[in-house]
């Protein structure tokens, strides 16, 4: 299916001054934090502001990673045919990175969403003990040290309504994120941030109720297979908790995993089974080539149909772990869990 497609950066908001995009990729992936990572090359604005010669352009200064920056980016595509239809995804990220290139006239920017800024965030005057009533509590709470007015919400309430321990002294050294990244992990959930504003508390994994169809016809590249039994794949899994060891070790498992969590309390084997679970599924991936459309999202399912048969499709509903956008290439890179 033939379209055109355009990515659009602005500093700091939808309103902010644009920098022309050279190339770039974004992915998004259930599996890591950040949530949303990528970078993008874009045309050295000029040092000065044009309007004012005597002031630095704002297109420059407000991409400063140690300034805090936020880049709004924005990708879409247009269907090329009698009635266009416009998908569009948007994103407000924050810089992580600058490298500027003044022999080419280029800049590239790493982005990253706001779980970056947590992994960042130290209170290291904060020792008094915290009593909180639910892990959606404790989360809201920090999440707040670190980015004043953040939105906060949940997309699970059993996850949300966690219990957790009472009297909670972190250690100093911790940041945000690891103080409260064991605790949402032992609930079976996760954390993660939209790039639209808001910071969402849920379930493990993601689920969106709704299909994209990968053809061969239309916009299928390539697809591959993979399985494989090395890296964080395993069958068998054991956690070493500040208090207790515990295990999941299914007869007939050839591959053992050990986890270790010297400052997190065993509640029940949640975590265990969560994690095996996961680790599992790690061992056998469909990666597929296509072009891009920018409403693809983990969480959703993706069917692939790589012949002419078009009712025997090679996967079939598989969860959607991690999607990548380039450009100007226009393609997308999606990684599956093979459960069909």
């Amino acid at each position: 299916m033939q379209a055109t497609h355009e990515w659009v950066a602005r500093v700091t908001s939808i309103s902010g001054p644009e920098l022309e995009v050279i190339s770039g990729q974004l992915t998004l992936d259930s599996t890591w934090s950040p949530y949303i990572q990528g970078s993008i090359v874009v045309k050295l604005p000029p040092l000065l502001d044009p309007d004012d010669p005597d002031t630095v352009n704002p297109a420059f200064t407000g991409t400063d990673p140690q300034a805090d920056a936020r880049i709004y980016l924005s990708l879409s595509s247009t269907t090329i045919e009698e009635t266009p239809v416009l998908h569009q995804a948007a994103f407000t990220l924050g810089v992580r990175t600058r490298r500027t290139n003044f022999r080419t006239n280029q800049m590239e920017l790493t982005l990253a969403s706001d779980e970056a800024l947590l992994q960042d965030y130290r209170l290291f005057n904060d020792t008094s003990a915290h009593t909180y009533t639910t892990l959606y509590g404790m989360v809201y709470a920090q999440v707040n040290e670190a980015v004043t007015g953040a939105t906060t919400t949940y997309d699970d309430a059993g996850v949300a309504a966690t219990s957790v321990p009472s009297e909670l002294v972190f250690p100093r050294e911790d940041t945000i994120w690891d103080k409260i990244s064991p605790y949402i992990t032992g609930a079976g959930g996760r954390l993660w941030h939209d790039g639209a504003g808001t910071f969402h508390l849920d379930a493990a994994a993601p689920s969106i109720a709704e299909n994209i169809d990968i053809r061969y016809d239309t916009n299928l590249i390539e697809a591959v297979l993979i399985e494989d039994r090395n890296g964080d794949w395993g069958d068998a899994i054991g956690i070493e908790y500040s208090d207790t060891f515990a295990w999941r070790q299914p007869t007939g498992y050839t591959k053992g995993l050990f986890l270790d969590r010297p400052q997190t309390d065993f509640v029940d084997y949640t975590e265990a089974d969560q994690l095996l679970a996961e680790r599992k599924k790690l061992g056998t991936q469909m990666t597929l080539l296509a072009q891009a459309d920018y409403i693809v999202a983990p969480g959703m399912t993706v069917t692939v149909f790589v012949d002419a048969s078009p009712t025997t499709p090679i996967l079939s509903d598989d969860p959607i772990v991690s999607v990548t956008f380039r450009f100007p290439d226009c393609t997308m890179s999606i990684i599956g869990t093979d459960t069909a």
